[in-house]
């Protein structure tokens, strides 16, 4: 039996949506785990190899106002030296923020306590974490989420 030109379609056009959405996650024994997605961002993160950079940091939680403030932060030599509060415009103690490999590591320390709630996703391109959502015990007012974006290497 020879297949009929629409059947041929229709498996074509199946094969370019499965190629254009890229692998399905589930977290369910099935599909890539939370530890192979950030081996594999992590991976892409070292061989663009930055470690001078600007990016946004913004922390969300239960806390103090001003821990909730967008930041510009300014990372040198992987090391956050210069952290600006976009809202009061002033600058705050860069001890206090993390760095893109601060966040991996946070990521690890995470997948390995293995918390209740636990959402990342990572930069397409460089592979940094842009969004990380974690409730660790379940219980209330102790979830935080970070978001990062607009990362820019610096010369």
């Amino acid at each position: 039996m020879t297949p009929t030109p629409t059947i041929l379609r229709t498996c074509l056009l199946a094969l370019c949506l499965v190629a254009a959405t890229g692998c399905i996650i589930d977290g369910g024994g099935g599909g890539e785990t939370e530890q192979d997605r950030l081996d594999n961002a992590l991976t892409q993160w070292n061989e663009a190899a930055i470690s001078d950079y600007v990016y946004t940091y913004r922390k969300l939680c239960f806390c103090a106002e001003e821990d909730n403030h967008t930041m510009t932060l300014e990372v040198n030599r992987g090391v956050v030296v210069r952290a600006f509060d976009e809202v009061d415009r002033l600058t705050r103690d860069p001890r206090n923020f993390d760095s893109v490999n601060d966040l991996f590591d946070l990521i690890q320390n995470l997948i390995d306590q293995q918390p209740d709630e636990l959402t990342i996703t990572y930069d397409p391109d460089l592979g940094y974490p842009t969004y990380i959502s974690f409730d660790v015990y379940n219980t209330a007012d102790e979830e935080l989420t970070i978001e990062t974006s607009d990362l820019v290497a610096l010369e």
